[in-house]
């Protein structure tokens, strides 16, 4: 595992757009994006999404 700001690879920039998708629309709609760089995440969105977005991406993770 990973710790990100440790992350030798902290210079890349890492952008999610983030998607909503409601039973039965044939597409999903953007709602906003997450944005990870330097050790640090950015998240552009909805309270709501906002803040599980940022705890997720603040954990560690495992690079295969």
């Amino acid at each position: 595992m990973l710790n990100r700001p440790a992350d030798p690879r902290t210079d890349d920039r890492i952008v999610y757009e983030l998607l909503r998708a409601r039973r039965g629309d044939a597409e999903p709609e953007p709602i906003g994006t997450a944005t990870y760089l330097g050790g640090r995440t950015e998240v552009d969105a909805p309270d709501e999404v906002s803040v599980a977005v940022g705890e997720l991406l603040e954990q560690s993770f495992v690079d295969r």
